[in-house]
């Protein structure tokens, strides 16, 4: 068994900067433990509506999200917390899929053990951080670059702690549990990421000031909690600002269906290709929360953008389903392709497409564990919960 976030004696050993030791005592003096390869998780603890949607769900939706639950739990293990090592960035750049997937999880399930583990890794990267430039603000370490404070990298990072923090403040079942660390987290984000932007103390034109539209994907997911959390104008303005300059930018063909490139302006990506399909997902993340969150984005863009996955990504195979590099469906059906998290957000909209992912995650094309980009653990738990939440949906 292991302490649900980090034992006290290993936070005590780390230059824990913004984060006091007595918030983080808090966080791992609970005396809740974790079992780290558990498959389900044993502890049920959720909302009334999670439980209400989960009486309800038929008997076969509520198996396919208990495998898919079993599926997450065959890829978790302790590395997903303990892996999160002095190049703190980067780790959570590619785990930060993971904690958006188990926060579905959770809520398709109910089961509390999925937020326990999103928990201890956001502690864990919090306790990472260093004030390194001595401006006030936390920076973490990227081997991206030689230095520090690249808000390509935070930023990305950030996002998982976004999601994490909107539950925990949203949740009625979980917020007395977690009150602490709601708020170390939630003043991270207010300080130590939309702060430190708009004071410039890292390049602010890769967030708040971008024309990229993968970086607007993740600033937006981030300025969508804060201001479900705190209701706060700045956030809701430049979500409209931002989210509209996005909504001009998605293209529609005469087929239906949207395609989007690297910038607003709608030219490519280096190399002189339109965005991949990978990196557009954190775009489809932005637009997909803040649809539900009754911002910019309606319901027609929704069926757009599934009309992108099924007229451009999808191969038209149900037994052998693969998706498109590219989101114009001009690649291969590559790694790129398989990196559908963030896309697997639209099956909640749409019961077809919420089948043909069903049938891929069954598929040769994303059972093994692909060495290279395209199919990171965190993304696969992205995918499955995603999924799962569709589900009951």
């Amino acid at each position: 068994m292991k302490t649900l976030a980090l034992c006290i004696s290993e936070l005590s050993r780390r230059a824990l900067s913004g984060l006091t030791i007595a918030l983080l005592i808090a966080a791992c003096g609970r005396g809740t433990t974790v079992d780290p390869i558990d498959a389900a998780g044993s502890e049920s603890a959720s909302s009334d509506q999670t439980f209400s949607k989960l009486a309800s769900t038929n008997s076969a939706n509520a198996a396919i999200i208990a495998d898919l639950e079993n599926r997450v739990g065959a890829i978790y293990n302790v590395d997903w917390v303990e892996g999160i090592s002095q190049d703190a960035g980067v780790d959570m750049y590619y785990r930060w899929p993971g904690i958006d997937g188990l926060v579905d999880l959770y809520q398709a399930t109910g089961k509390s053990t999925h937020i326990d583990r999103a928990v201890a890794m956001a502690l864990r990267y919090l306790s990472l951080g260093q004030d390194l430039n001595e401006d006030g603000y936390l920076d973490w370490f990227s081997r991206f670059i030689d230095d520090h404070s690249h808000a390509h990298v935070e930023i990305r990072a950030a996002d998982g702690i976004a999601r994490i923090t909107e539950i925990l403040h949203t949740d009625n079942a979980l917020t007395a549990r977690y009150e602490t660390e709601a708020q170390v987290f939630l003043d991270y984000l207010e300080k130590d990421v939309w702060e430190k932007a708009e004071v410039g103390a890292f390049n602010a034109q890769n967030m708040l000031e971008t024309n990229v539209t993968h970086f607007i994907g993740r600033s937006g997911l981030i300025a969508v909690s804060l201001y479900r959390i705190t209701g706060k104008e700045k956030y809701l303005n430049w979500i409209e600002s931002k989210g509209s300059n996005l909504k001009e930018a998605l293209v529609l063909g005469a087929n239906g269906a949207y395609t989007f490139n690297c910038y607003l302006d709608g030219s490519s990506c280096t190399g002189g290709e339109i965005i991949d399909t990978s990196h557009a997902g954190d775009t489809i993340n932005f637009i997909v929360e803040a649809h539900r969150a009754g911002l910019v984005f309606d319901a027609v863009d929704i069926e757009r953008l599934i009309g992108t996955v099924r007229k451009h990504l999808w191969n038209g195979s149900l037994s052998s389903p693969k998706f498109n590099d590219l989101v114009d469906g001009s690649g291969i059906f590559g790694g790129m392709g398989r990196n559908q998290g963030g896309w697997v957000k639209l099956a909640a909209f749409d019961d077809e497409l919420r089948s043909l992912y069903h049938a891929w995650i069954q598929s040769p094309d994303l059972v093994p564990l692909s060495p290279t980009f395209s199919v990171t653990r965190g993304t696969r738990v992205h995918i499955l919960g995603n999924l799962a939440k569709a589900y009951l949906e």
